[in-house]
């Protein structure tokens, strides 16, 4: 959930609640830390 506070490129815009369950953007696959701070 704390998307923004990781990713400030993905929290310039507001995720949906189902943007959790979808897979990670591959910002988030290039950093497994960020991937792993959403899980």
């Amino acid at each position: 959930r704390p998307r923004r506070v990781v990713d400030p490129s993905v929290g310039s815009s507001p995720q949906p609640p189902a943007a959790a369950a979808a897979p990670p953007p591959p910002e988030m696959q290039q950093n497994p830390y960020m991937y792993n701070q959403q899980q």
